[in-house]
Parts: C-alpha cells; structure tokens; sequence
C-alpha cells in the first residue's frame, strides 16, 4: 500500500491553505495510487497542541502500515521539521519505504534563521528516497554528507482546469516587435522592482499581490492578481521573468542566492502558459533554459534592452515552439510520475 501523510489547516480561517505546487502534487500522488493520511493543524492553538495532535495520527497510521508499504511526504511540513527525523524514524520499524518530496530548503531561504543547512540534511538523511528540484541541488545536499537515494524533478507540475487550458490555447501567439514581460509573485517583496524603470524601452506586466507597495514607474503595468489556477490564462506577455533579490544588477540577497539551487514554481507557470523564459544565467533553472533552449539567460537585467533589440522574430518562435511539449508534460503530471517511476 502507498500512503502520502498530507497536513493542512483545519481551522476555519485557513480552509483554502497551501500552495499550488503541493496540492498539484497531491493530486498527482492520489492519481498514481497513493492514499491520502491526513494530519490537521490549527493555526489558532499552540506548538504542544499541534504535537499532540500529530502524535495521535502519527501513531494511528503506524497501525496501518505493513512491511513493504510506502510513505511520502512533502518537505517542508507546516510547523513540525524539528520532529521529522523521529516521525520518519518511526514509521520505519514497520519495514516500510519513507519518501520525501522536497520543495524547498528553509536553510538557504533564511525563513527560520535558526536552521542550518547541516541540521536540514540531518533531517532528510532518516529518508530511503529524496526527490530534490535539480542536479544542484542534489550535488549540494551530497557535499552535506547526504548518501540516500536522490532523483530530479526538474519542474514541478502544474495542473489546470480544461477550460483554462482551452483558453491559453487560444491566446498563444505574440510578434517579437511587441514583447511584454511578465512578473508574477508577491510584488511587495519583490524590491527590484522599484529599479525597473531604469531599463529603457522595456514594458514588465506585473502580475499579484503588493502592487499598491510599489511607486509608480514608466514600463510597469499592474494586471490584476488572480487565483493560481486561473493565472496562466492571464499571462499576456512575450516572455516570463524569473528574478529575486534588491536589485536589477544581479540576484543578491538570500534569495537571489537561492536562484542557484531552486526551480521556482513560476518557472512551470511561465512555461505552461507558453512563455519563454529570463533568469539569472547562474541559476539552476537557468541549465534547463539552456539545455531545453525555452529562452534567454542573463547576468543582470540591464542586458535586457540589447538582447531583445537583437532577438528575431524566428529565434523567439524557436523558443516558444519548444515550451508546448513541456507545458504538455506539466498539465499532465509527467515531472513527479517520472521521479517515481519504478515505485
């Protein structure tokens, strides 16, 4: 038997919580057979409430579990990392198979600046199978002393309803004399931003959250923010921008810094909705850039103007013809199956 131990927020103010790259994912694992064993957490009661809590389901489906069966999780949990290893130590004893689905390294994000990379890979180390973003990431987390088994995922999925993508079927298709550059993510902490004005000629499209943050510049238009299933048919742009840090000079910051190791998730939403990519040329998306050849790679966003005052019109084309087989795979869950193929 597969199981996938899911958490999520029980409590009435949080019913729509979690991201679109974990539920996708879930719902990929229910596709492929794995049963859902779901653990709540209440955001209005205490750590010691939610332990016990976890503790009590933690223990009913230990009762579940057979030799051989498996269990997959996706890392990071809400609010209960400290105690992974032992989680994971004890469903174990029951001979079964622990698989962590990674989606992010809090270590290297600074989300909780407690944590260590070294403390991070203690955790992960009690699993039998890692399924991490990337090659550098996976070289990353074996120069920490990692030995266990690790597989790609490259993307992560992105699954939408039909009728959106009947509607970004029918929007594909933009001249390289009239490129837009979409930026979706929280806007407000998304600080350069504020900078882009200083790139001549350049017209960004911002899409989400924080806009009303943002002084107004000459290149910048806010279209809306919009839920995450309906977002890539709203994406009217030439090109998906991919970009963190204080400034267009180049990534900085801790996660500018992360660039070099993630896939972000607007990677799959600019390159479902058919848009080729820009990143940073050091970041890890930026390999699949190259090697899939969905856009351009650059070392700070001042390049942009030359760059697209040269790009013609059969090199965008070349670019936006290879996005359609990987928006194919990503609607359809291929990234996360072929991870687990074999399971």
């Amino acid at each position: 038997m597969k199981y996938q131990l899911r958490m999520y927020y029980a409590d009435a103010l949080n019913q729509t919580a979690g991201s679109k790259a974990t539920r996708d994912c879930s719902e990929i694992l229910s596709e492929l057979g794995y049963r859902h064993f779901d653990v709540p957490v209440y955001s209005n009661r205490n750590r010691l409430w939610n332990l016990c809590t976890l503790v009590k389901h933690v223990f009913e489906l230990y009762r579940l579990l057979k030799p051989g069966d498996q269990v997959l999780l996706q890392y990071p949990l809400l609010g209960i990392n400290q105690w992974l290893r032992y989680l994971v130590a004890l469903l174990r004893r029951k001979g079964c198979r622990m698989i962590c689905l990674l989606h992010d390294l809090d270590s290297l994000r600074q989300v909780h600046h407690a944590w260590t990379l070294e403390q991070e890979v203690s955790r992960l180390e009690a699993f039998d199978l890692l399924i991490v973003h990337n090659e550098r990431m996976k070289a990353l987390l074996q120069a920490q002393g990692l030995k266990l088994e690790m597989r790609t995922l490259d993307l992560f999925d992105y699954l939408v309803p039909e009728r959106v993508w009947q509607a970004m079927a029918q929007g594909q298709g933009t001249a390289v004399s009239n490129l837009k550059i979409a930026f979706a993510g929280n806007l407000g902490k998304s600080v350069f931003l504020q900078q882009l004005d200083q790139l001549p000629g350049i017209s960004f499209r911002l899409y989400g959250p924080g806009y009303e943050t943002l002084p107004a510049r000459p290149g910048m238009e806010w279209a809306g923010s919009f839920d995450a299933d309906e977002l890539p048919a709203k994406l009217d742009a030439a090109f998906g921008l991919i970009w963190d840090g204080d400034t267009i000079d180049g990534c900085t910051g801790y996660m500018g810094t992360y660039l070099q190791y993630n896939n972000p998730h607007k990677a799959s939403l600019y390159l479902l909705a058919g848009l080729p990519l820009i990143a940073p040329e050091q970041s890890a998306i930026g390999d699949f850039i190259r090697r899939e050849g969905v856009g351009v790679t650059i070392n700070d966003l001042r390049e942009l103007p030359e760059l697209l005052e040269h790009l013609t019109q059969a090199d965008y084309l070349r670019m936006k013809a290879a996005t359609v087989p990987i928006a194919r795979a990503l609607a359809s869950g291929s990234f996360l199956k072929q991870a687990l193929e074999g399971e």
